[in-house]
């Protein structure tokens, strides 16, 4: 048994100002966007989350990707929203081990 999770690990919050990203507010925390049979389940749910698809050639060989939306202050992605949110994310894998690894 093989599946991937998929996780959201930090979220800075910043004002979005006409001239852009502003103040640092606060980190949110992080969260699980949900668990997978394969990657590319893994990566159409991360573009349906984001509304388009990360840079993934920007982060070969690290082991995470950063995305950013402008949400309204309830958290909601909105274009016209005052909140920049910078979502750290990481795609784990998870496997079944035997017991005697666990020793």
């Amino acid at each position: 048994m093989l599946e991937y999770r998929l996780r959201v690990t930090d979220t800075e919050v910043y004002e979005w100002t006409n001239e852009g990203e502003g103040k640092h507010l606060h980190n949110k925390g992080g969260f699980t966007l949900g668990h997978f049979k394969s990657i590319e389940d893994a990566k159409d749910e991360l573009e349906d989350f984001f509304g388009d698809a990360p840079d993934y050639g920007a982060y070969e060989g690290d082991n995470f990707l950063s995305c950013s939306i402008i949400e309204d202050e309830n958290g909601y992605m909105d274009n016209d929203g005052k909140y920049m949110c910078n979502y750290t994310v990481v795609l784990e894998k998870i496997s079944a081990v035997s017991w005697d690894a666990a020793a």
